[in-house]
C-alpha cells in the first residue's frame, strides 16, 4: 500500500474523530447535515447556522430524557 493510501486513510479517520469528538462535547455538525439533506430530502430549505445550533442544543438539552435539568 502506498503513501498516498495511508494519508487518505488517516485523515479519513481523523475527520471521523474530530466529528466523534464534536458529538461528545456538544458541538453539532454542520456540514454533515447538509450533506444529509442534500442527499435524502433535496426539496427542504436547510436551516442557517444559527438556527441548526440552536435547534441541536434544544434537542441535547431540553430532550426530555433521563436529565434533571
Amino acid at each position: 500500500m502506498g503513501r498516498g493510501y495511508r494519508a487518505q486513510s488517516f485523515l479519513a479517520g481523523w475527520t471521523r474523530a474530530v466529528q466523534i469528538a464534536r458529538r461528545c462535547i456538544g458541538v453539532p455538525d454542520y456540514d454533515t447535515y447538509l450533506c444529509h439533506l442534500r442527499e435524502h430530502h433535496p426539496d427542504r430549505v436547510p436551516m442557517s447556522y444559527p438556527e441548526f445550533f440552536v435547534e441541536r442544543q434544544n434537542a441535547r438539552y431540553k430532550g426530555g430524557g433521563g436529565r434533571c435539568c
